[in-house]
């Protein structure tokens, strides 16, 4: 029989409480006047004890949910009948048996009939885990919840999706770790999250064996023996402690925060007896934590700007006096990149170089090939190409491979040749990753970067899909631009801009004719330019840099040679 425990009156004028800690585990066998849970109201800490004697099933709600009187907060299997069984065996033993306080079923006979009885069939203890969000990418460290894929009470298994986050690059789905059904969310539609933060509760099976009581049974059908008392260790049921009531980490251990406060502190290393608590009694909350996190980066910011005057945001003045305004939200994507290039642009000292190539001969031998790569499933764009030669170069120029770690003063090459591509989407500017660009032949580029294109535009790219690139190719020929100053990827050391290619004359250099004597001929001019750290690269190799990509882009026996 299962019973509904619910909470009772919390006070004379109190109606509401918080939910501090549970004290026993779902499985846990529990005797009439035991705590189960602990509620705070605004003036006292109260434990909540249990009226029936049982198993506790499950629990409905969570530490840090609020509660009033008659809310459900778990649901018990009755031990009533359990007990009545116990009671028949004990009147129907001897009186030399009943003056032993344990008794033991010693055949295997009587054990098999016993379990017949009790009709034993196999069921599951439940466990309640916490939900949490996965790592967002490498210098993601928030996301904003876009969808909950399932609803709460659905059964899911390891590998279900169960929400969807917007980073400040892809909109990412969070599966389940686990096989269970999801309880509840603790999180909303439109909620920041960052890396850690529970986002649902999940109660999982663990496989055993549960007796559905059959009353039935009777004293001949048992033979009882005494057991001696001092061979024979009682049981007793002891509430486990919570990470509410239990801590042992240092100064932590007198201060009152709750379990998810406690969990955020120790993953950042903070001493709860540094902070002051918001809540009743200066309890310590999650939020808290972040707040004092957030204040204490922020003074760090502070201290390496040297409270540079620039570094703080103005106010807008109010556009509405001259005329009509109308505002907009950022989406994710365009406010992380906007912090982004503000950062970069802060941190790194930008240099750029321009540089004509003509392509007329690679565009021809492009054209040969392109239906060639459409077959296998690619598209054989100046991009695809450009990422191939890009690689190449950079094996010859290393530095270009480089990131400045300004807190070791060091410089620290990548073997690796991965180029992101920046891609204009709906929601703003996304640069997916092409990987080991240097192992790959043009073809399989092409079939690569087709792929992280549709993604890109679907909002479907994962973190590890923009992680680790070198060096960024922005093409932004396809709108016609003739010019482009871009700003660099950080930690890259460089951007390489493309811009549209254009047909302008010529001086025809053939060989025995004077240049004053030649003629001007149509060629397909690309410009590009380089933008480069100078803190790492100077002006000299970034020319060379450059001067070695066009030989490449003008030599169409390569192309074909890389295909």
């Amino acid at each position: 029989m299962t019973i509904k425990l619910t909470i009772p009156e919390l006070g004379d004028s109190t109606t509401t409480g918080i939910v501090l800690s549970l004290l026993v585990e779902p499985g846990s066998k529990v005797d009439i006047g035991d705590n189960l849970i602990e509620v705070e109201t605004d003036k006292v800490v109260m434990e909540v004890p249990t009226e029936q004697a049982g198993i506790i099933s499950s629990f409905s709600i969570n530490v840090g949910d609020t509660v009033e009187m008659g809310t459900e907060f778990a649901l018990l299997s009755s031990a009533v009948q359990s007990q009545d069984i116990q009671n028949e065996i004990s009147d129907g033993s001897s009186d030399e048996s009943k003056e032993q306080t344990t008794q033991a079923v010693t055949s295997e006979d009587t054990i098999t009939q016993l379990e017949e009885s009790l009709d034993i069939t196999e069921a599951a203890t439940v466990k309640q885990i916490d939900l949490t969000i996965p790592e967002l990418g490498d210098s993601t460290t928030t996301g904003i919840v876009l969808s909950l894929l399932v609803e709460a009470g659905s059964k899911v298994s390891k590998g279900d999706n169960l929400l969807e986050v917007e980073t400040d690059k892809v909109v990412m789905e969070v599966p389940s770790e686990y096989d269970g059904t999801i309880d509840n969310f603790l999180l909303n539609i439109g909620d920041k999250v960052e890396m850690g933060d529970n986002f649902a509760t999940l109660t999982i099976a663990e496989r055993n064996v549960a007796a559905q009581t059959n009353t039935s049974i009777t004293n001949a059908d048992i033979k009882v023996e005494p057991v001696n008392k001092s061979a024979v260790k009682l049981a007793s049921h002891t509430p486990s402690p919570t990470l509410a009531t239990l801590e042992v980490n240092g100064n932590n251990q007198s201060v009152s925060a709750g379990p998810s406060a406690r969990r955020l502190a120790r993953q950042l290393g903070i001493e709860l007896s540094q902070l002051k608590g918001s809540g009743v009694r200066g309890r310590i909350s999650r939020g808290d934590v972040k707040a004092y996190t957030k204040e204490k980066m922020q003074k760090i910011e502070v201290s390496i700007d040297n409270n540079s005057a620039s570094t703080q945001q103005k106010t807008l003045p109010d556009f509405s006096s001259f005329g009509e305004t109308r505002r907009e939200a950022a989406t994710r994507i365009q406010q992380v990149t906007a912090e982004n290039m503000m950062h970069s642009c802060k941190r790194i000292p930008h240099a750029w170089i321009q540089q004509e190539i003509d392509i007329t001969d690679l565009e021809n031998a492009r054209k040969r090939h392109k239906d060639q790569v459409k077959a296998q499933g690619g598209s054989l764009t100046i991009t695809a190409i450009l990422t191939k030669l890009l690689a190449k170069v950079i094996n010859e120029f290393p530095v270009f491979s480089a990131a400045y770690d300004e807190n070791n003063k060091e410089f620290v090459f990548r073997d690796y040749r991965h180029i992101g591509v920046a891609v204009d989407t709906p929601r703003g500017l996304v640069v997916p990753v092409i990987k080991d660009v240097n192992t790959k032949s043009i073809v399989e580029l092409a079939q690569d970067l087709t792929q992280v294109s549709i993604k890109a535009r679907d909002g479907k790219l994962k973190p590890n899909d923009m992680q680790g690139s070198v060096m960024t190719i922005s093409n932004l020929g396809g709108l016609g631009v003739t010019g482009i100053m871009p700003v660099i990827n950080w930690p890259e050391a460089a951007i390489l801009g493309v811009t549209a290619a254009q047909w302008l004359p010529r001086l025809a250099q053939v060989k025995g004719v004077a240049p004053e004597q030649g003629s001007f001929v149509p060629r397909l001019i690309m410009n590009v330019s380089l933008g480069f750290d100078h803190r790492i690269i100077n002006g000299a190799d970034a020319a060379r840099f450059l001067a070695r990509l066009k030989s490449y882009c003008e030599d169409p026996a390569l192309l074909a040679f890389n295909l």
